[in-house]
Formats: C-alpha cells, sequence, structure tokens
C-alpha cells in the first residue's frame, strides 16, 4: 500500500516526510516502515542523499516529483552536486535514485561531516510560516549544513536541542517535526549558536541558501575554475591575488587572519598558497571554501560573476536541467536581465541593519532604506516578503471577538491617559474608534463620559 504525503515544500528535508507519513500510519516496528518508505532495506533514517528516490517518487509522491527532482529539492545532492560537473552528477543521481548510496564521499568532495551531528536544527519563524502556508512544519535542508548556525532567511539562531536534556530535538529516530516540545521533558528547544556574526557570516548564509534553491552553477568545476582564472588576472602574480583576497575576507568576518576564518569555519587547507587552494580540492570541504570566497571574490570585481560571462562558462558542462527549479540566478523583470550585485548589495544592507538594530520594522527600514526597499520589492518580491513579511489584516470570527478586542484597546488607551479628548482618541485609533461608534456607541459613551466631566470639573 502507497504512503501518500503531503505537499512538501521545496528546500525541506525527505525524512519531514518520513516523519509525518510514520506517525499518520501508527506503524509499531520503525526498521520495517523505513525500509517500506525509502524501499531500500538498511537505508538510514534521515537518509540525507536520498538513496532509493525513484522507490520514492513512484510510491509516495505517486510520480508528481521525478526521481532527479526529490534528490535536487529534498535532499543534499541538492547541494554538494553543485560542485560536480555534468557526468560526474548524473552519475551519482542515478545512483541513488537506485537506492545505492555507497561511495558518496567521493561525489560530495568533502571530508567534515556533511551535516550537523548534534541533531536537526530548525527556525522557530520558519516553522511558524509552515504551519501558516501549509499546516505541516518541515526541517530545512539548508538549517542542517554544518556551518549553518542562523536561519539564512530570518538570522534567527537555530534550535537544536532540549536545554533541560541536553539532548536533540530529533537525532533522526525520534520521528518528529519541527515546533514539537522534548519528547522526555516538554522543554521548548534552545538555540546553540556558536558562530559570532558578521557580514561575511550573513553572506556565507545567503549564498548556500541561494544556491541550494536556485542551483546556482557558478561553483560547478567548469564554471568554478574560469572564475578564479578571471580573479587572478586582475593581479601582476598570484601571491598579489591572494594577499588581496585574503584582505576581503578578514574585512567581511571582522577577523584579524583567514586562519582563524577557516577554523571558525572548521576547515583544513593542505596548502598555504590561497590561490590553489579555492583552484583545486585541497580544502577539507571545497565547496564550503568556494562559497567564501565567491564573496570576496565578487566584492573586489563583481564582473567576475557577471550572468554573460557565467552563461558562457557553465553552457558546456551544465547538468541537464539545472534551472529545474524555474529560477535562474539573476532576477528577470521587464524582459531585461538584473544582475545580482545591486540585488545582493540592497540585501546585504538590510540583513546588516536588521543584525544591528534587532526588532526593527519593516517601516523603520523603509525609512532608513528606501531606494533598497524599492529594489527588492521590484525585483526580488518573494525574498523581501519572507525575510520581512507585512503585517497581516486580522480576519474576526463574529463582531462579540471585535468588539472585546477594541474595548479592550480603548481602556488600556484611557489607562495611559484618563482625561482624554475625542479627537485625541480617534487620531490614535480611528479604526476602533469607529467601529465602537457604529457598533458599541452606549459603551464607549458610558466609559468616556466620567472622564470627560472629571475633565471639565478640574478645569
Amino acid at each position: 500500500m502507497s504512503l501518500q504525503i503531503p505537499i512538501l515544500p521545496e528546500g525541506s528535508m525527505l525524512y519531514s516526510a518520513l516523519a509525518f507519513c510514520y506517525r499518520a500510519s501508527a506503524a509499531n516496528n520503525a526498521r520495517r516502515f523505513v525500509d517500506r518508505f525509502y524501499g531500500n532495506r538498511g537505508a538510514s533514517h534521515l537518509n540525507w542523499f536520498g538513496a532509493g528516490a525513484a522507490f520514492v517518487s513512484s510510491q509516495s509522491f505517486n510520480g508528481a516529483a521525478s526521481a532527479v527532482e526529490i534528490l535536487r529539492r529534498h535532499t543534499l545532492f541538492g547541494y554538494y552536486s553543485l560542485g560536480l560537473g555534468a557526468e560526474a552528477a548524473s552519475e551519482w543521481a542515478a545512483a541513488l535514485a537506485k537506492g545505492n548510496a555507497q561511495g558518496s564521499v567521493r561525489y560530495t568532495r568533502t571530508f567534515d561531516p556533511i551535516a550537523t551531528k548534534a541533531g536537526l536544527r530548525c527556525c522557530t519563524r520558519c516553522l511558524v510560516e509552515d504551519e501558516v502556508k501549509g499546516g505541516l512544519a518541515t526541517w530545512r535542508l539548508v538549517h542542517q549544513l554544518p556551518f549553518v548556525q542562523h536561519c539564512p532567511v530570518h538570522l534567527e539562531p537555530l534550535v537544536e536541542q532540549c536545554p533541560r536534556c541536553d539532548v536533540p530535538l530529533d537525532n533522526g529516530r525520534k520521528f518528529r517535526l519541527p515546533g514539537e516540545l522534548c519528547s522526555s521533558c516538554g522543554s521548548p528547544g534552545v538555540s546553540l549558536a556558536r558562530m559570532r556574526p558578521s557580514m561575511g557570516y550573513f553572506r556565507l548564509l545567503t549564498r548556500a541558501d541561494e544556491a541550494l534553491r536556485d542551483q546556482v552553477d557558478i561553483y560547478r568545476p567548469v564554471a568554478w575554475t574560469n572564475a578564479v582564472r578571471v580573479f587572478g588576472a586582475f593581479y601582476s602574480s598570484s601571491n598579489l591575488a591572494a594577499e588581496a583576497l585574503s584582505r576581503q575576507l578578514c574585512s567581511l568576518w571582522a577577523t584579524e587572519s583567514v586562519d582563524h576564518l577557516w577554523q571558525r569555519l572548521g576547515l583544513k587547507l593542505r596548502s598555504n598558497d590561497l590561490m590553489q587552494a579555492i583552484s583545486g580540492t585541497v580544502a577539507s570541504s571545497p565547496l564550503t571554501l568556494q562559497l567564501a570566497t565567491a564573496e570576496a571574490m565578487d566584492a573586489l570585481h563583481p564582473e567576475i560573476f557577471s550572468e554573460k560571462r557565467m552563461l558562457a562558462a557553465v553552457a558546456p558542462a551544465a547538468v541537464p536541467d539545472w534551472h529545474f527549479a524555474g529560477q535562474r540566478s539573476i532576477v528577470l523583470h521587464g524582459g531585461t536581465a538584473i544582475g545580482r550585485d545591486r540585488r545582493d548589495r540592497a540585501r546585504t544592507r538590510v540583513l546588516q541593519l536588521m543584525s544591528d538594530e534587532p526588532g526593527i520594522s519593516r517601516s523603520a527600514i523603509w525609512d532608513r532604506l528606501r531606494n533598497d526597499m524599492k529594489l527588492l520589492r521590484i525585483e526580488d518580491g518573494a525574498w523581501l516578503k519572507q525575510t520581512l513579511p507585512t503585517r497581516l489584516n486580522r480576519r474576526w470570527p463574529n463582531a462579540a471577538e471585535r468588539t472585546e478586542c477594541y474595548r479592550s484597546k480603548v481602556m488600556a488607551a484611557l489607562s495611559e491617559d484618563p482625561a482624554p479628548t475625542r479627537s485625541a482618541l480617534h487620531a490614535r485609533l480611528p479604526k476602533v474608534m469607529e467601529w465602537l461608534g457604529s457598533n458599541d456607541k452606549g459603551w464607549l459613551e458610558k466609559a468616556l463620559l466620567p472622564r470627560q466631566r472629571r475633565k471639565r470639573s478640574t478645569s
């Protein structure tokens, strides 16, 4: 019998579907259920790379998503395959679709942990948005990357373990979904963010999120080699290029040396030559190094990652269906290609202001960064809406509840100013006063009359 899952938002872990189906089925044998779901005996619960995607596509997605789409949208294959050429990526995808996850380390090109080891992480604001939109909060792939300790969209520290028990909210064995209380003591999760926030870190989060969501091709071998070559051509020697790149990295990350940066990212480089390190596979996690250095390269010479240049470099080696998500690494508006640099600079300034002044309102950001907000509203509305959601109009189930709420607003205003004028109240609470004047006039007159008499008697 097939197990049909609800709509799984793009970027959600496949494990989220497994956890939902396991609990909905009331199965009493976890191992048997996992084998049944993935169609692959011995598959891990988390199944980071989606072994058995072809079986899941036919049985649980009912063919609505192909095996390759599942791999790219709901597993870490979508992230680590970005560093591969077309042939290697297709070979790996074919093996995973059939249920073979052996030898994945040679495709990930990393000797560091592929994902968080302490336990699955989640963002409290993301899970609320998930519940509002689709009713199902899911684990996000980008939150599980080793260097990600804050949500790339909301910049909130990620939650990963219980504050009382010191146990993970879920390690892949509990079949839980984000936002649930600890199964042992009932406590909510607590964030364990250790990375010191800096502009470089925030931009790294953004690049990782974009790379995973949009399947950005600049990190593939041919395109990346071309970008490094073009960057080096701006300098008379490799040493000068490395020095300029190091200075920019230190500035972005607010650190004294790049060695401190590699330590913070958990990277190990087997070469003292930075240009050699970013050109080859001498880093313990080449893709993480590329993400970190791409921001510095782009800041120094934005033309390196221009759309025209990158399309020319990527075209011969692009993975088939490379823009399957329906999005490009640039924004198309009015038939004109808008470069990523303007959009990214606007994003960066908005994120920096939110970091400097936590809790700042959307209207205050508009006042301070009006041009950037206008640009983002036109060219990157989806990101702006997700990062700074507009206030939703409340839908009242009935007039009685609305009246009760408006009464409390008036009483709160009266407690602050015992003898206000009607005009002052109308200026402060226009909708409230209009509603009560039309639908609850008797209460309003009774609430205001004693205060008005008191004001006249003291005058």
